[in-house]
């Protein structure tokens, strides 16, 4: 019954910040075709969900950056859980400003992944995961600061490994074009 809800809040969430951030536009940053993002995961308490603990993880993420909208995204993900590769698309606003001065840029995003689970204390299989975040150009040279809340779905374990992440950490690429 929860995982319904969860997709509820994060589509709701998505559709509402996409359409503020779509009115304040930042046309001067640019994406390379490539990102690469790293991050600091956390797996968020859930009573009930399973008799194995989480922890923090890491996450190395590589973006195909299709237009300013559009990434096809490669995600490799491991805690004292399971270790994942997953590959899916990202759908986000442009870069938009928001505010009084300095309005650093920042954008929304919502993702879908999907892939296979190894090691740690999940059997192999099946995994996809859901979620949204945003990124804030905090180096107008290449580097943004990236917040992401997922929710993973792990059918094929044996033990109930659904449930939610969040990560905190940086990406290299975007960059505000001189001139």
């Amino acid at each position: 019954m929860r995982a319904p809800l969860v997709l509820l809040l994060i589509v709701t969430a998505s559709g509402s910040l996409a359409r503020a951030a779509h009115a304040q536009t930042a046309d001067d940053v640019r994406l390379p075709p490539i990102t690469v993002g790293t991050a600091a995961s956390f797996d968020l308490a859930r009573k009930g969900a399973s008799d194995v603990p989480g922890g923090a993880g890491a996450i190395l993420t590589f973006d195909g950056n299709v237009n300013r909208c559009v990434a096809v995204v490669t995600e490799l993900a491991g805690s004292p859980r399971m270790r994942s590769i997953m590959v899916g698309g990202r759908v986000s606003t442009p870069y938009f400003r928001e505010g009084a001065a300095p309005r650093i840029p920042g954008r929304f995003f919502a993702e879908t992944l999907a892939g296979r689970n190894s090691g740690g204390l999940a059997p192999p299989g099946a995994v996809v995961q859901v979620g949204v975040g945003a990124d804030l150009l905090v180096v107008p040279r290449g580097l943004a600061l990236r917040w992401a809340l997922d929710y993973l779905f792990s059918p094929s374990a044996r033990h109930d490994f659904t449930g939610a992440r969040f990560s905190i950490g940086i990406v290299v690429g975007p960059r505000l074009r001189h001139g």
